[in-house]
């Protein structure tokens, strides 16, 4: 199986468009739904980057970016992987629909299923703007995608969720929408399991801001840190101040805007499908692994019934698309309080779907999550100095826990 083994950073994969007026939650939510929307019998999309041309196509585009480019190079590369990393970090290109391009997916977390939402925060906090108490938004879009290429994993997970917000209580009103980007607790050294929300062992799996390598001074880690903290640093947290800035209405809060410095996303449902262990198909037997858990009669009737079988490739999107919001999916909203260390969760609020999965056209080429940058860069060769910087500088902000 390909899989793309890069750090947190390489969310930055995505392009927009200037959009001064912002955007209305009901005309991102019609193009996620109404853009060629895949049926539950339909084959789902691959969503492959094109090939290159040779000679180019010798080394993949990821390898290039890396290996090949210097940062004086930066500015002016052609690489898919740097157009994509240096336009979503543009602060100009904040539209929540990219309609430009649509020829080259983008390169990273192309496969998704989106939902709509909603964002509750219901206990005291010391943070402002829309992580501050009493905050509710009624209009919020969701969007779980793969870090990989590959949908059909069976040996590993490395999902990511993207929440976008509109600070508004009117869903035709046009906004500038606040953006949260995680990944699954696991990060890019990924986990061996077959559902999305849960471990084999049926513990929930958590969504964070904040995930650094297990080995950041690994080989591969470590290069991949150096070139995305060209583009913004430290790339293994995706901050969230913007959401501190503004309230339930859009108003810019008074006073210093205060937010946390991780936030996660822990699921509060129980899991979908029942987890059976493996048993060999005929197709095993005769040591051909099965690409597509449809082409086993047995197996596609058991997935219907609600189970799973623990080794065969199911793809995350079938999975997701199984929920519905009678199984009251929502996800327990909790920070993070750092000091010398990482401290414990504390609940302050709730997101809950308030849709049917949708995987679209409209979902993985058009909706676009623009990635708010570090303020304050830290020198990209500190590495992890420059988190440890920055979380020092955090501490003597004022705001506990946070920005």
């Amino acid at each position: 199986m390909a899989r793309t083994f890069l750090p947190f950073a390489l969310l930055l994969a995505a392009s927009g468009a200037v959009h001064a007026q912002g955007s209305s939650f009901e005309e991102v939510w019609r193009v996620v739904k109404e853009t060629r929307p895949y049926g539950e019998d339909e084959a789902l999309p691959a969503r492959k980057p094109l090939k290159r041309p040779f000679p180019q196509s010798l080394v993949p585009d990821a390898v290039r970016a890396l290996f090949f480019v210097r940062a004086k190079n930066y500015p002016t590369s052609k690489s898919n992987l740097i157009v994509r990393s240096r336009t979503t970090t543009n602060p100009a290109m904040t539209h929540d629909l990219r309609r430009t391009n649509r020829d080259h997916p983008k390169p990273l977390h192309p496969l998704g299923v989106a939902f709509s939402a909603r964002w509750e925060i219901n206990a005291d906090s010391p943070f402002t703007g829309l992580f501050a108490p009493g905050t509710r938004l009624p209009y919020a879009i969701v969007r779980v995608s793969s870090g990989t290429l590959e949908a059909t994993s069976k040996e590993e997970r490395i999902l990511g969720m993207a929440i976008k917000l509109f600070p508004t209580q009117d869903p035709k009103q046009k906004v500038l929408t606040r953006n949260i980007l995680t990944l699954d607790q696991f990060g890019f050294d990924a986990d061996a399991r077959s559902r999305p929300f849960h471990t084999d062992a049926g513990q929930p799996v958590y969504y964070t801001n904040f995930a650094p390598p297990d080995d950041p001074n690994a080989f591969l880690p470590r290069n991949v840190n150096r070139f995305f903290n060209h583009f913004d640093a430290p790339n293994e947290h995706r901050p969230v101040e913007a959401l501190a800035e503004v309230d339930g209405a859009g108003q810019p809060v008074r006073g210093k805007p205060c937010a946390p410095f991780e936030v996660i996303f822990r699921p509060l449902f129980k899991p979908r499908f029942r987890l059976e262990p493996g048993k060999p198909t005929a197709a095993q037997r005769r040591k051909r692994p099965l690409a597509d858990f449809r082409k086993s009669p047995r197996a596609l009737s058991e997935f219907k019934r609600g189970v799973v079988y623990q080794g065969l490739p199911y793809d995350f999107r079938d999975l997701i698309r199984a929920y519905d919001p009678a199984d009251e999916l929502s996800f327990e909203i909790c920070y993070v309080a750092w000091g010398p260390g990482r401290g414990q969760a504390t609940p302050i609020g709730k997101l809950t779907i308030t849709s049917q999965p949708v995987v679209s056209d409209g979902g993985d080429l058009d909706l676009h999550f623009h990635h708010l940058i570090h303020r304050e860069q830290p020198d990209p060769e500190q590495g992890k100095q420059g988190l440890s910087d920055r979380l020092n500088e955090l501490k003597r902000s004022g705001c506990p826990a946070g920005h």
